[in-house]
């Protein structure tokens, strides 16, 4: 873990943005895998 300065405390904001971010790349790559997995799923299944 990086050590947080007291500088940060005065920049939140970009800090909750990388956050924000860090969260929303992960979401899609989880829904990308979700939906491979579901498409495969679906494509091996006789209906």
């Amino acid at each position: 873990m990086e050590n947080i300065t007291v500088n940060n405390i005065n920049t939140r904001k970009p800090i909750h943005d990388e956050i924000k971010n860090i969260f929303r790349a992960v979401s899609a790559e989880l829904f990308d895998l979700v939906e491979e997995e579901f498409m495969e799923a679906l494509s091996s299944t006789s209906l």
